[in-house]
């Protein structure tokens, strides 16, 4: 490997290692020590929007940097906001409207969201980090095409807004007052997924068999492709631009971890569980890629799953720290920057709950 990319991919100090298993670990199974109880707690599940009375399922999820404002869409259209307040995450007053929300992004303060839904996108700004605080509706961002706003993602340390239609992805830069056109490609296949850098100038896009990785800021652009037409379904990176890419392909090869090493993507982690059907149908990564989140999920075959692997640097590999086997879950997965919080939406039954939380909300993870 590269010494420059290794030193900075997955994170590889074995103090680090350690540490990020336990605030996984530890969180998952909750309980100890008086002193473990006040940095830790058990799985919260997110239930109901407002009243209760928009109970739905919920089909996306986002959450910031540190972990302490996550957001959710659901499928009745709409999109709730919880931020960590008093050892617990708590509901904001209101719901987020959007036409038919489908997908939701957050910054990495947590001070913006987006929602996407039928042909527009919605942005909301929080007046304050107080639960009791509204989000007020800041743009909407409109297109003839229906398709326009299937998929949303917020650049984490700049603003910048990606959307996907079925067959085009665009870029918004926030011009000081509002998102304004930057960038836009067409996509010769429909867009399956979306990813957008820390710094908004990298775009990766899934579709059938292939992943694109759009450089933004020198219209570049590089492809990893498998002859596996479900390759590309879900996505994600790390890295300030995209340094590293995870491509799901559920019911085929799962997840594979690619790194720019010499000027190309090389794959260097591959990740497939047999027993899970549709293992890979979402996947996230934290921001130095040494926790990767893989969901399993299929509306024909149950149950779910989320299983969470961590880097280990002694053995060069990733290991499995913890399977969450829950037949709600798996359809999608989000993580903080750090890889201790790990939100994921959960459908399937007609009950309240729109997600399950699993974290270590104020564990002291070392920066590597």
């Amino acid at each position: 490997m590269d010494n420059d990319a290794s030193r900075w991919f997955f994170c590889a100090t074995c103090a680090c290692f350690v540490c990020c298993m336990l605030v996984v670990l530890v969180s998952v199974v909750g309980g100890g020590s008086s002193a473990d109880d006040a940095a830790c707690f058990a799985p919260q599940s997110l239930v109901g929007i407002g009243a209760g009375e928009h109970g739905a399922e919920g089909v996306d999820a986002a959450v910031s940097c540190a972990g302490d404002a996550v957001i959710v869409a659901t499928a009745d259209g709409m999109a709730a906001t919880w931020t960590f307040d008093n050892g617990r995450y708590r509901q904001h007053p209101q719901v987020l409207v959007s036409a038919n929300a489908t997908s939701v992004s957050v910054t990495c303060d947590g001070a913006v969201a987006a929602v996407g839904g039928a042909g527009v996108v919605d942005t909301f700004t929080a007046t304050s980090r107080n639960v009791s605080a509204p989000f007020v509706h800041r743009q909407r961002i409109a297109s003839a095409d229906a398709t326009f706003g299937r998929l949303v993602q917020l650049s984490c340390e700049r603003l910048f807004l990606g959307v996907a239609a079925e067959r085009a992805a665009h870029v918004f830069a926030f011009n000081g007052t509002a998102f304004a056109p930057h960038w836009t490609v067409s996509v010769h296949a429909p867009i399956a997924s979306l990813a957008l850098s820390c710094t908004g100038n990298h775009l990766v896009v899934g579709h059938a068999g292939a992943v694109t990785i759009y450089n933004v800021a020198d219209n570049t652009t590089r492809i990893i492709s498998e002859k596996t037409p479900s390759f590309g379904t879900s996505v994600a990176v790390a890295g300030t631009a995209a340094e590293v890419v995870a491509v799901g392909a559920p019911n085929a090869t799962g997840v594979r971890i690619f790194a720019m090493l010499n000027g190309s993507y090389q794959e260097r982690a591959a990740l497939h569980e047999t027993s899970q059907a549709g293992f890979g149908a979402s996947v996230a990564l934290d921001a130095t890629a040494a926790h990767v989140l893989v969901g399993a999920w299929s509306a024909y075959r149950r149950p779910g799953n989320v299983t969470m692997y961590a880097w280990n640097p002694l053995h060069d590999r990733f290991v499995l720290a913890r399977v969450l086997h829950d037949p709600e879950l798996g359809r999608g997965v989000a993580v903080d920057r750090a890889g201790s919080v790990v939100v994921a939406p959960a459908g399937g039954t007609a009950t309240l709950r729109l997600a399950e939380i699993v974290c270590s909300t104020r564990a002291e993870c070392p920066r590597c």
